[in-house]
């Protein structure tokens, strides 16, 4: 579903998801410093929401895989750091059944939660938020391409599990919407034939970001070889 401006902010993307007594609303925005994804928690008597950097998908997306995944005994909390933001994630437990806490915590805003019912026969509430997530970050990849806005440095630091603080300590920043690959493969063209080269199977080049990266198979009086220029 597509969306209309709101304010200063534009909604590129909306969805919903509506799991046992809760309603959850996932909008992608934008606005003059960047895209981010705003993620609503709405009960009959309570609303939360957490914001989440466009670059941060991936790592929730990870991150909700591994307790899918994981041992309800083995799982450890977990803290994921983008930029000025922490968000905590934590396994609980009620009548209702299992449950995933996600809080984030920033310098501008008051620390903020939401959480997901995992299901009352196995983790469906979490493979459906899940779902949902890598739906909205395809297409914050792909908006990425197609509007070839104008890229900013890559950060020298990417976000990595650490051993250092806790169970697990995610920290970084990276500069576009994360693919499953982490490359901004952009562009595959087919070259022509080089005639200094003498009798070439195949020419190609590869943009990734700001840097292209050529492929060249060709022979010489030695046997055949694969010649890569940057």
């Amino acid at each position: 579903m597509e969306c209309g401006p709101v304010g200063n902010d534009v909604e590129l993307l909306c969805k919903t998801l509506q799991f046992e007594h809760k309603l959850f609303y996932f909008d992608l925005k934008e606005n003059p410093r960047g895209r981010y994804l705003k993620i609503s928690e709405k009960t009959s008597a309570t609303r939360s929401t957490i914001i989440v950097p466009v670059d941060g998908i991936v790592w929730f997306i990870n991150l909700v895989d591994y307790y899918i995944n994981t041992d309800e005994h083995e799982a450890f909390s977990k803290e994921l750091k983008i930029d000025s933001k922490v968000f905590y994630f934590d396994v609980g437990e009620n009548k209702r059944g299992r449950f995933l806490k996600v809080s984030e915590a920033s310098v501008s805003r008051n620390r903020s939660t939401i959480i997901i019912p995992a299901g009352s026969s196995g983790e469906e509430g979490w493979i459906a938020f899940r779902k949902i997530l890598l739906e909205i970050n395809e297409e914050a990849s792909r908006l990425y391409i197609v509007s070839n806005q104008q890229s900013v440095e890559p950060s020298e630091h990417h976000p990595r599990l650490s051993d250092d603080v806790g169970a697990g300590f995610i920290s970084g920043h990276v500069s576009q919407p994360a693919s499953s690959s982490y490359l901004n493969i952009d562009r595959l063209i087919e070259l022509p034939l080089h005639d200094e080269m003498g009798r070439l199977g195949l020419s190609k080049v590869i943009r990734v970001d700001q840097k292209r990266f050529f492929f060249d198979l060709g022979n010489n009086n030695r046997g055949h070889f694969l010649r890569i220029s940057e």
